[in-house]
């Protein structure tokens, strides 16, 4: 059976402004997982959920504001 795909995120460099679109993830301890080991400049990270894209559109899920893969916790906060 094929991954069921369901959250994907975006992390935005609060230095600069780039933008990086990371892969998606089935789970949200998959994604700060990812996020932990590739990571490594503070940024905002957008979390949307794309799991019914194709009747309804993206739904954004929330955002972590100044995250660090330095922190021991990175708040996701609603939308």
């Amino acid at each position: 059976m094929d991954k069921k795909i369901k959250y994907n995120s975006c992390s935005i460099d609060t230095w600069d402004g780039k933008t990086y679109w990371h892969k998606g993830f089935e789970t949200l301890d998959e994604v700060y997982a990812h996020l932990k080991k590739y990571v490594h400049k503070q940024c905002d990270v957008i979390i949307y959920d794309i799991s019914e894209r194709k009747e309804h559109g993206i739904k954004f899920v929330g955002i972590i504001k100044r995250y660090s893969n330095r922190k021991e916790t990175n708040e996701l906060l609603a939308l």
